[in-house]
Formats: structure tokens, C-alpha cells, sequence
């Protein structure tokens, strides 16, 4: 406790989170008690203004276009291809006849999605391995000090689990022991192989395309139709087919 320096502890977690505003640092018994508040970090703002086009960055075909600046090439409903000027950072000032007079350059910008089609393919075996829990539970206790154990309970064995649980001994609610209690639960268990069923096989297929479907979710991609058919071999769960996908595209490139 002589140690500490409370005022030092509060400007090092400002220095190293940013993200704090406020810190107060205190010692109560044997804990260091930290206060803090958060405040809202500002989103960093592309500061990049240079001229340039957005560039589908794969193939497919338009459903919503945003342009903020810049003149669209392409619009909803139109296909693009890899590659392809979707948004000009070229902007032609006219006279009263039409004529360009100038050629003025801008950072294109906009919001740009796109619908295409991708493959779909998820397989896993119909036996599986599962553990079923064989005899009484165990239960001990034990004192820790330290690094220091003091119990009965045997060492863990293959075919066994054990769950954990200590709890630290206090005198006030601020002044907490070195000293902790716990429980050990000892489970013995065997492993027997399993088969899936028709049904439960398709249950776990499912299981599996929600989970490809909420990855696909965190980068932004939403599936719009689903077109997968799941089938069973001798040993064997396959499901397959394509999906039809809407995700954002737009790839900056610079005008020189």
C-alpha cells in the first residue's frame, strides 16, 4: 500500500484510455478503488479530399445508391462489373448552351449496394462423440493462501471435469484477506458415439447456415434469398446451393 500512488494510478489510466475522461483513484482496507468516467470519442473523419471516382469493387447488380458528391454513372437496377466507374468525381460546368466551359474535380462520395450471387457449402459427419456423465458427483474443499493450497481432493484424471468456485474471506467489506475458501466438483464421464437422425441432422445444418448467416451480418451482409437444399449420405450431412447477398461496394480511385 506504501507503494501506491493514487494520483500516479489516475493519470496512467488516462494516459493509456483515452477513452476516460475522469478518473479518481483511492485505498479502502486493502483495495484500490477506481472511479472513472467515459465519455464519447468522436468518430475520425476521413480528412482525404483528394479527386477521385468509386469503382464497383465486384460484380453484381445496383439496388441503392446514395451519392453525396460526385455524378452517378450508374443507378439502381443497372449491373456493374468489377472495376467499373459507378460514381465520377468529374463534374462538367456548362454554359447556357450546354457547352462545358470547365472541368471541376471532386472526392466522390456515396453509399452504393449491390446484390450477387454466392456458393454455399457446409458438411459434417452424422456420427459424433458426446460425454455422458457416469457415477455421483464429487464434491471438496479446500483453503488457498496465496499460491498455497491446502485440500484433499485428488488430482484430475482423463474421463473427469471439475468445476471451481473460491470465494475470498473479509473482515469488513474493504478489507479482504488473502485468504480463500473453495469448492471443487468432480465429475466422472464417458464417451459413447452418437448418430444423428434425419431430423436432428437437419436441425444441426440449420444451426450451422444461422451461424454463417450472423457472421455474414457483422461485415455488413445481409442474404436477400436463400436458395440451399441439405441431403444426407451414408455418413454425411451436406447442404448446398447459392445465396443471393446485398453488401456495400464503392472502391476510391484517385484522379490524376
Amino acid at each position: 500500500k506504501k507503494k501506491i500512488n493514487c494520483s500516479e494510478v489516475a493519470a496512467a489510466v488516462r494516459k493509456n484510455f483515452p477513452e476516460i475522461t475522469w478518473v479518481s483513484a483511492r485505498i479502502e482496507g486493502t483495495r484500490l478503488i477506481l472511479n472513472i468516467q467515459e465519455g464519447i470519442i468522436p468518430q475520425k473523419t476521413n480528412s482525404n479530399t483528394s479527386p477521385c471516382n468509386l469503382l464497383a469493387d465486384k460484380d453484381g447488380v445496383i439496388t441503392d445508391m446514395i451519392v453525396r458528391r460526385g455524378i452517378p454513372v450508374k443507378k439502381p437496377g443497372d449491373s456493374c462489373k468489377k472495376g467499373e466507374l459507378l460514381v465520377s468525381g468529374e463534374l462538367h460546368i456548362m454554359n447556357d448552351s450546354q457547352e462545358v466551359l470547365r472541368k471541376e474535380y471532386v472526392h466522390a462520395d456515396a453509399d452504393i449496394f449491390i446484390s450477387r450471387q454466392i456458393s454455399y457449402y457446409q458438411e459434417f459427419p452424422l456420427k459424433y462423440r458426446t460425454e455422458i456423465p457416469a457415477g455421483k458427483k464429487k464434491k471438496e474443499m479446500y483453503f488457498r493462501f496465496g499460491h498455497w493450497y491446502l485440500g484433499l481432493y485428488p488430482t484430475l484424471h482423463t474421463g473427469q471435469k471439475r468445476i471451481t468456485e473460491e470465494i475470498p474471506l473479509r473482515i469488513t467489506e474493504n478489507f479482504i484477506l488473502p485468504v480463500w475458501i473453495g469448492w471443487t466438483e468432480t465429475t466422472d464421464y464417458t464417451i459413447k458415439e452418437e448418430t444423428y437422425t434425419r431430423k436432428e441432422a437437419e436441425k444441426e445444418a440449420v444451426r450451422r447456415f444461422h451461424q454463417y448467416e450472423k457472421k455474414l451480418l457483422q461485415n455488413g451482409i445481409k442474404i436477400s434469398e436463400n436458395h440451399i437444399t441439405t441431403r444426407l449420405t451414408e455418413s454425411l450431412c451436406i447442404t448446398g446451393g447459392t445465396l443471393l447477398i446485398i453488401e456495400q461496394t464503392g472502391e476510391k480511385s484517385r484522379i490524376t
